[in-house]
């Protein structure tokens, strides 16, 4: 009988792993899409600052332009 009971205990053991890994799949694909959707806000973000980046230089250059004219105009009176 104490291995039948051993048996029961280890199947039980068993069917409770199985339980917690299916748990933690389901929980995993409830997590998968939020993931996936913070990567895509992720690469927009990114997008966005190199866009940003290059806006910045071309109106610091513009700007830098601007300032070496007004220099050359008050150099000149």
């Amino acid at each position: 009988m104490p291995r039948l009971v051993e048996a029961r205990e280890r199947l039980e053991a068993a069917i409770n792993r199985l339980d917690r890994a299916v748990t933690r799949t389901v929980e995993v694909s409830k997590i998968n899409p939020e993931k996936q959707e913070l990567e895509q806000k992720l690469q927009a973000a990114k997008a966005e600052c190199e866009r940003l980046k290059a806006e910045n230089r071309q109106v610091a250059d513009r700007l830098g332009t601007s300032i070496q004219q007004f220099q050359k105009i008050l150099d000149a009176k």
